[in-house]
């Protein structure tokens, strides 16, 4: 075990994911962060890292677990409107 309880890996991962993130959590996650009135931009940032940490457990520490933030769930980006050409 490392420090402040940090497991190296491949130690006690199993036993430090019985309690598995849900979408209901990922859902009080970006209510959190929106409250915290971060970009939906950031906001989506958290989430794809989210994804990428279960599936590399699921691939790399061969971890059956359900990934919690399903695929296409992100925030709406605002389109900025378009720029127009002014003559001088």
């Amino acid at each position: 075990m490392g420090p402040a309880g940090v497991t190296r890996r491949g130690e006690n991962v199993k036993s430090s994911l019985q309690k598995s993130a849900t979408l209901a959590h990922i859902k009080e996650f970006i209510d959190l962060l929106l409250d915290r009135s971060l970009s939906p931009q950031t906001i989506n940032g958290h989430l794809i890292a989210i994804r990428s940490f279960y599936r590399y457990l699921q691939d790399e520490e061969q971890q059956e677990i359900d990934n919690p933030v399903l695929p296409g769930l992100s925030l709406r980006l605002p389109k900025p409107l378009p720029r127009f050409l002014q003559l001088v």
